[in-house]
C-alpha cells in the first residue's frame, strides 16, 4: 500500500502509525526529514566489492560517518531538510538504524584516508561525482527505543523519500539478548545457538529478507550441506525452518543421518558463505548455489542431494 504526500491527503493507519511513532519518540516533525534507505543492490556490491555493508551500519561511529559525506545531487536534497532518518534493509522491508538533525555544510570535503570499510565505499561511491560535501550530523536518541527495532515496508526501488514518511508499518521486533550480530562474514552459529538468536530482534533484523548462500557444516565429520535462502522472508525464514525441523523440511540426506543419528544437529555449524543483492533473479541465485556446492564438493561428499 503506497501513499505518498503528494497523493492524498487522508493517510492509511499504518502509514499514520509509522510517523506518530516515530514522531512521539524522536520529538521530530518528519514532514522535515529526508529518510534514505540504503541497500545491498547490484551498484552497491559493485561499488563494495569485499566490504559488508553490515559492519558500517552496525556500528555507531562507522555509520555517522558513512552518512555524513555525499555528492552534489544528495546535498542538495538535505539542505531542504532538518533531519535525516537512515534505515538499511534489502528487497522490500527497511529497518531504522538513526536519526539526524542536520547541521552545517562544508564543501569540497575530502574523505579522510583511512582504511576503515566506510571511507573505502565513499571514496569509490562519490569518484568522479565532482565536489564532495560533509555535513554535521547530530544523532537524536528516542525515548522510546525504535532502532534496529522498527520495521517498514518498502516498495519503491528509490532510495529515498523526499516528503516525509509514506511507507507502511511492519513491525516493532522485541528487544534482543546477549548474542551479538557484527557483521555477515563473521556469522558461526551452532543449532542451539541458532535458535536462540532468532528469537532476537537483532539478528531478526539482520537476517529478515536477506538473500544468501548459506553453508551447514557437520563438525563431527566435517560434511557440508550448501543451500540458499530468498524467499519472501530471506535468510530469516529459511534459518527458522531448521530451527523447527533439523532436516531443513525434509532434505534427504540430511532426513536419513538425523534418523539413524537423533541429536547430531546439535553438531551442526551455520555460517553464511556469500550475501545477495535484491536484483538477483532465481536462475541466478541457483547458479551461485550450485557454484559453491561444486566448489565444496558438498554433492559428492557431502549432505546435498542435488548439484
Amino acid at each position: 500500500m503506497q501513499v505518498t504526500a503528494t497523493q492524498s491527503k487522508s493517510v492509511v493507519p499504518e502509514v499514520a502509525f509509522v510517523r506518530q511513532t516515530l514522531q512521539s519518540s524522536y520529538g521530530i516533525d518528519l514532514s522535515d526529514a529526508l529518510v534514505i534507505r540504503h541497500s545491498e543492490s547490484r551498484k552497491n556490491r559493485a561499488v563494495a566489492k569485499d566490504i559488508d555493508l553490515s559492519e558500517i551500519f552496525l556500528d555507531d561511529d562507522l555509520l555517522e560517518r558513512f552518512t555524513a559525506y555525499h555528492s552534489l545531487d544528495w546535498a542538495k536534497k538535505l539542505r531542504q531538510r532538518k533531519y535525516l532518518v537512515v534505515m538499511f534493509g534489502p528487497q522490500k522491508g527497511a529497518t531504522l538504524f538513526r536519526v539526524y538533525k542536520i547541521g552545517s555544510e562544508m564543501p569540497n570535503a575530502k574523505i579522510p584516508d583511512i582504511s576503515d570499510p566506510t571511507h573505502r565505499f565513499l571514496a569509490a561511491a562519490l569518484e568522479g561525482k565532482g565536489n564532495v560535501f560533509h555535513f554535521d550530523l547530530r544523532r537524536i536518541p528516542p525515548s522510546l527505543n525504535l532502532e534496529r527495532r522498527l520495521v517498514v515496508r518498502w516498495e519503491r526501488p528509490r532510495p529515498c523519500i523526499e516528503y516525509g514518511v509514506t511507507q507502511s508499518f511492519v513491525e516493532i521486533r522485541p528487544t534482543t539478548s546477549h548474542i551479538v550480530f557484527e557483521n555477515y562474514r563473521n556469522v558461526l552459529l551452532t543449532y542451539d545457538e541458532l535458535k536462540s538468536v532468532l528469537n532476537t530482534a537483532e539478528w531478526k533484523s539482520a537476517l529478515d529478507k536477506v538473500a544468501a548462500i548459506y553453508l551447514i557444516t557437520d563438525t563431527t565429520n566435517g560434511c557440508h550441506y550448501v543451500g540458499k535462502a530468498s524467499g519472501e522472508e530471506g535468510l530469516y525464514q529459511r534459518w527458522r525452518t531448521y530451527a523447527e525441523d533439523p532436516t531443513g523440511a525434509g532434505n534427504t540426506k540430511l532426513v536419513d543421518l538425523l534418523g539413524a543419528n537423533p541429536g547430531r544437529e546439535k553438531s551442526f555449524q551455520f555460517s553464511i558463505l556469500q550475501t545477495l543483492g535484491d536484483d538477483l533473479g532465481p536462475k541466478e541465485i541457483g547458479h551461485l548455489e550450485k557454484l559453491w556446492k561444486m566448489k565444496l564438493k558438498s554433492y559428492q561428499f557431502g549432505y546435498n542431494d542435488n548439484l
